[in-house]
């Protein structure tokens, strides 16, 4: 008895912390069209959560630590509209067009990750994207600030290649999901990764050649070193399919 007791007590305490990861941070709509809407007649800009909000922890911390936190709310709700997209597992907290206009927007704009915000203007173009990091609210929103205040230096200095660079990682990405179609032995999935990665190779290590030698303004010299890390993991990455692949060939 004391057992089954303490099951249920369980799974009530698993439900209602389900229930509670899963609700709307405060002062957040979920219509992203109403909030386009609102930036174009406040004359602010649209600050977009993506969010799995009953199963991504990171998710759950940037809530808890930043969003449901004063020193954001204090500044947020002054300056952007806040909309959340969230993804979450339980199907019963959105409706079918709800889940179906969020997965649109996911693709729309190539959001993979989560957590993942996206600073738009009133026509919904991007003008920053942040995610989740360690410090608190205050620093948090500093930073983002930081980041959108420099975003024009950015996308004069380094935009195109920060394009390419993206594009590179969803071309790396689609490739490792797709490996193992129609079938395919791992052998054959193996094989026809190094070949895919062999041939992107070149491309990886012009791109990072045409980045390092960028000259850019001091202002916007972390996101040139963000977006060089990027490239020296998927570059990484690349090394080590090929290792792989070698080994294979080998034991065979």
């Amino acid at each position: 008895m004391k057992k089954t007791a303490r099951t249920v007590l369980a799974a009530c305490v698993a439900a209602m912390c389900a229930a509670e990861c899963a609700a709307t941070p405060e002062g957040f709509g979920v219509d992203f069209a109403a909030a386009v809407k609102r930036a174009g007649e406040s004359g602010r800009s649209v600050f977009a959560f993506f969010t799995g909000s009953d199963w991504c922890p990171w998710c759950v911390r940037l809530v808890d630590e930043v969003l449901s936190k004063p020193a954001f709310l204090d500044v947020a709700t002054n300056e952007y509209e806040l909309v959340e997209i969230d993804f979450p597992r339980d199907r019963t907290k959105q409706t079918d067009e709800r889940r179906a206009a969020n997965a649109a927007l996911a693709e729309r704009y190539g959001v993979e990750g989560y957590p993942t915000v996206l600073l738009l203007d009133a026509k919904g173009k991007v003008i920053y994207k942040s995610g989740y990091a360690q410090g608190g609210a205050a620093k948090w929103i500093a930073d983002f600030r930081e980041g959108a205040a420099a975003a024009p230096l950015v996308e004069k200095h380094l935009g195109g290649l920060i394009e390419e660079t993206e594009s590179m990682e969803g071309r790396f990405r689609s490739m490792m999901r797709n490996s193992r179609k129609n079938g395919t032995t791992w052998d054959e999935a193996i094989a026809a990764i190094g070949k895919e990665v062999a041939a992107m190779r070149p491309e990886m290590d012009a791109l990072r050649e045409r980045l390092a030698a960028a000259e850019v303004p001091p202002e916007i010299s972390k996101r040139k070193s963000e977006c060089l890390g990027r490239l020296d993991r998927m570059i990484e990455t690349a090394k080590h399919i090929m290792d792989v692949v070698k080994q294979n060939q080998k034991s065979k």
